[in-house]
């Protein structure tokens, strides 16, 4: 080699190590940000945000009082072993990004001493967390001034995470704080394996992943109906509609699904079809299209291996010429499930479109043709499922209620979300709108519980 080759090369070593240097300096100081890589999800989310607040909720109540000097200590730690968790959403014209931010204590995690905890916590899920703040999610403490009893709620980007790794972090939360208790070594670290929505076909077998990673289409439906509800207003707010369906039903309801081959998910959203009909002014013998949310982990063998994020999609159910009694609804929905359950692809449809729209055009472009080209449903509905006690368990504490909710959707959008704690089918509605679309939105709801009682009688 070249004296002069010798030289270039070892001149550029240097220049490089320097560089090197110099970032990391600057990130010590905190005068460099690190920034970590926009995934699919995270895209699309911020492209749905335009008809949703893209927020995640949910409620843990404890009839004792918990300790929030341990519960802001795990969060914190949480806060920084999760770097999307303190990072702010950050759009470019190219691409887009996430970059870390410094944050406080008050920004993830707060105490409120009340009344009404119950009225307050609500008040708060009902809040959002911007997508350009420094945080992506937010705990209250809600406690009540008489007697002891705490409410756990919380807020969080769906574009950090789904329904799936919201259960999966409160799960955690509470394994975190018994270990705190017990004065055992805590580790109060969150997974960070990998976000990318990829991941749903590392455990396919060879030749189903191979087609899957070729299905380029767009599954999204045409949206067939909404609900006639009133015009958008500034004097419009964000509320929650919530509705308990009582344990002693839930065996019975079981039972009808196990006799006409139908899961709960399957019983719950025929409910839905008929109380658009009996009370949402709609006619099942007409096409009306609900889109039921699925959960792509199904594919993951072990999902704590991959990242906290978001892994959900959407599955169109359409029924049309349908007579309006709930077991004929109830036949129509549970033949396009076991369509859904016969296939090797379901829910990975339009995920290779996707990522080439954001592979071949720049993120500007890209968001656009998303916008344009993937409809946002109309209706909707997400069943998270069942969120297991002892998950929750703080010690001897399991808690008395609990559910967790989804976005609040904007005018005409709705979505029903359900969840179920003890036996207890939790239905909600997060929307927003007047006092008129309250009452629209809470016949519907209401409705859709009684449906469901009435066939465990």
């Amino acid at each position: 080699m070249l004296r002069k080759d010798i030289y270039t090369k070892a001149f550029r070593s240097r220049v490089l190590e320097l560089m090197r240097n110099y970032i990391r300096n600057k990130r010590i100081m905190g005068l460099l940000k690190k920034k970590h890589k926009a995934e699919l999800y995270d895209k699309i989310q911020s492209v749905i945000g335009n008809y949703n607040d893209r927020m995640v909720r949910g409620i843990f109540k404890y009839d004792f009082d918990i300790d929030a000097e341990i519960l802001r200590d795990i969060l914190v730690a949480f806060c920084k072993s999760s770097p999307i968790m303190h990072s702010s959403f950050c759009k470019g014209v190219l691409r887009h990004k996430w970059i870390e931010k410094s944050f406080v204590n008050e920004d993830i995690f707060f105490v409120k001493y009340c009344d009404t905890p119950e009225r307050e916590a609500e008040k708060f899920i009902c809040t959002v967390l911007p997508v350009d703040g420094n945080v992506q999610l937010k705990i209250g403490l809600f406690k009540d001034n008489k007697t002891k009893y705490s409410i756990l709620a919380m807020i969080t980007n769906h574009m950090y995470m789904d329904g799936g790794d919201f259960k999966y972090f409160m799960k955690k939360l509470c394994t975190a704080y018994n270990q705190k208790l017990k004065n055992t070594q805590s580790l109060c670290v969150l997974k960070n394996g990998s976000r990318g929505y990829d991941k749903v076909y590392d455990d396919l077998e060879i030749e189903i992943k191979k087609r899957a990673k070729l299905l380029y289409s767009n599954p999204t439906p045409k949206n067939t109906k909404k609900l006639e509800l009133s015009q958008d207003s500034a004097e419009d707010i964000s509320f929650i509609i919530k509705e308990n369906i009582p344990s002693k039903y839930f065996a019975k309801i079981k039972e009808y699904g196990k006799k006409h081959n139908a899961t709960i998910n399957d019983l719950i959203l025929s409910a839905y079809f008929q109380s658009l009909c009996d009370v949402g002014s709609m006619s099942c013998s007409e096409a009306i299209t609900i889109s039921g949310a699925i959960d792509l982990r199904r594919y993951i063998l072990d999902s704590d291996k991959t990242g906290i994020t978001n892994h959900s999609t959407y599955l169109p159910y359409t029924i049309a010429n349908v007579e309006n009694k709930y077991e004929s609804i109830l036949n129509a929905v549970t033949e396009i499930s076991r369509k859904y359950k016969d296939d090797p692809f379901t829910g990975l449809y339009g995920l290779p479109l996707l990522k080439f729209g954001y592979s071949a055009f720049p993120a500007f472009m890209a968001d656009k043709l998303v916008k344009k080209f993937y409809n946002n449903p109309n209706l909707a509905m997400s069943n998270i499922g069942i969120l297991y006690e002892e998950n929750y368990r703080i010690g001897e504490h399991i808690p008395s209620e609990a559910f967790i909710t989804g976005t609040v959707k904007y005018k005409p959008g709705i979505m029903v979300t359900v969840t179920t704690y003890k036996n207890e089918i939790t239905l909600t509605m997060c929307c927003r709108g007047n006092e008129q679309d309250k009452q629209i939105l809470s016949g519907i709801i209401n409705n859709i519980k009684e449906v469901l009682i009435n066939i465990s009688l």
